[in-house]
C-alpha cells in the first residue's frame, strides 16, 4: 500500500521502483486513462541484487514514516530510508533475503522486520533496527525461527509483527508478536534482552536475542497476528485463534476454530474479521469466543498449499474428497518457438507481466507450475 505524507504518495511496487507521486494531478495517457503525476522514482535494487536473487526483486511490503525518514522493506535483500528533506535514500540495511513483511514501528522509535528463508545461509526470523544509527550499528537483536519446507517457503517470518503499545497499561511488558513458518506463534519482550547470543541470517555474524515472552505451537502461518486490547488474534493454515491477556501478562486461548487463513484478521467492535481461503469473509464474536454472528453457512476447508498433512487430516483424508483443491493444468511448451521471459512468485504478477506484452502485440504463454512459481515465455523472433 501505498504511504501519503500531505499530498504526496510513496509506494514501492512490484517491478522494483521506489515512486513518489500525485495521485490529484492526473495526465491523460495514450488509452485515455488518467495517470498520476510521477515526481521522482528511482530502482530500489543493484545488478548484484538481480544476480543473487534471479530476478525475484519485489517489493510487496508498505513504506512506515519515523521522524523525516521513510523506511520500507525490499525483496531486493535491503530495508532503504528515505529521506523525506533531500527525496533521496540514505539509509540501507542490508539482509539479504526476500523480505514481505512491512516494517513496524516500536515505542522507542525502532523497526521490526520480518526475515524469510530464502537466499540466506542462516535462519529468518526477526530483527529490531534502530534506523537513527548508522547501518551497521543499527542491529538491537535478532531471533531465529526454525526451518521448515511449506509450499515453496523454507522457513523464517513472511508476515509483519505486531506490538501491544496501544493497549498496554503502565506496568505491562512492551510485546511483540509473530507467527513462523515453522509452526509456531511466538511472542517477545522488544525492549528486554535474553542471556543469549544468536547467529543472523548470514550464518555467521552473532547479535543479541531478545527474551521470549510467550510460545506456542501453533499452524505454519504468514497471516500477522494482530493486538486487540487484552487480546491477541492469530490465524494461520490451520486454525485462527484467539488469545486472552490477563492482568499478569500471561496468554490463555479461549477459543480457536479451524480453518486455512493467509489474511491478517481485523478487530472492530468486538468482533474478528478475516478472509478465508475456502472464499469467504467471515465475521466472529470476540466477546463470545469465535462464534459466527452473520454467516452462519458452514466452513468449506481449502485443502492446504502443498506440504505437511496433520494426523487428524490423514486420518480422515478418505472423508475429504469433496475438498476444494486448487489444480493447475499442465501445459506443454514448445521451446523452439517461445523463451522463457522469467519466472514470478506471484500469479498476479505474472498476469500483469502477461497482458503487457500482449498489448505490445507480443505472442506469450503462461504456465502456472503452482501458486507461488509462474513461468512466463514469449515467442521468440
Amino acid at each position: 500500500s501505498a504511504l501519503f505524507v500531505n499530498d504526496t504518495g510513496y509506494i514501492g511496487l512490484e517491478n522494483g521502483y521506489w515512486v513518489s507521486f500525485d495521485p490529484l494531478k492526473g495526465i491523460t495517457g495514450n488509452r485515455g486513462y488518467a495517470s498520476a503525476l510521477v515526481y521522482d522514482k528511482c530502482l530500489l535494487y543493484s545488478n548484484e541484487d538481480a544476480h543473487h536473487h534471479g530476478g525475484n526483486l519485489v517489493t510487496e511490503a508498505s513504506p512506515v514514516k519515523l521522524r523525516d525518514h521513510l523506511y520500507v522493506a525490499s525483496g531486493c535483500g535491503h530495508v532503504f530510508g528515505y529521506n523525506l528533506t533531500t527525496k533521496k535514500i540514505d539509509w540501507d540495511f542490508y539482509i539479504g533475503s526476500d523480505m514481505d513483511g512491512t516494517p513496524v514501528l516500536t515505542a522507542d522509535s525502532c523497526l521490526l522486520i520480518a526475515v524469510e528463508k530464502q537466499y540466506i545461509k542462516g535462519f529468518g526470523g526477526v530483527f529490531k533496527l534502530n534506523p537513527a544509527l548508522p547501518p551497521n550499528q543499527c542491529v538491537q537483536w535478532y531471533f531465529p525461527t526454525g526451518d521448515k519446507k511449506y509450499s515453496s517457503w523454507l522457513g523464517g517470518v513472511v508476515g509483519s509483527c505486531s506490538v501491544n503499545d496501544l493497549y498496554r497499561n503502565s506496568n505491562d511488558p512492551y510485546l511483540a508478536a509473530f507467527t513462523g513458518i515453522d509452526g509456531n506463534l511466538y511472542v517477545v519482550r522488544y525492549k528486554e534482552l535474553s542471556d543469549s547470543m544468536v547467529f543472523g541470517p548470514d550464518g555467521i555474524t552473532r547479535y543479541h536475542c531478545p527474551q521470549l515472552h510467550f510460545r506456542e505451537k501453533f499452524c505454519t502461518s504468514i497471516s500477522t497476528p494482530v493486538f486487540a486490547k487484552n487480546h491477541l488474534v492469530a490465524a494461520g493454515y490451520g486454525s485462527i485463534n484467539i488469545y486472552r491477556i490477563n492482568h499478569q501478562a500471561a496468554f490463555i486461548k479461549t477459543a480457536s476454530r479451524r480453518g486455512y487463513y493467509e489474511s491478517t484478521p481485523v478487530c472492530f467492535q468486538g468482533s474478528v474479521i478475516i478472509a478465508s481461503r475456502d472464499g469467504n469473509l467471515y465475521r466472529l464474536g470476540l466477546n463470545s469466543p469465535l462464534k459466527e454472528t452473520e454467516n452462519k453457512s458452514t466452513q468449506k476447508e481449502l485443502t492446504k498449499p502443498k506440504g505437511q498433512l496433520n494426523k487428524a487430516q490423514s486420518e480422515n483424508k478418505s472423508s475429504t474428497k469433496d475438498q476444494s483443491k486448487i489444480v493447475y493444468p499442465k501445459i506443454k511448451v514448445d521451446l523452439k518457438v517461445y523463451k522463457l521471459e522469467g519466472i514470478y512468485r506471484s500469479i498476479q504478477l505474472a498476469q500483469r507481466k502477461e497482458s503487457e506484452l500482449k498489448g505490445k502485440g507480443i505472442p506469450c504463454i503462461l504456465n502456472i507450475k503452482r501458486r507461488h512459481k509462474v513461468e512466463l515465455y514469449i515467442k521468440r523472433e
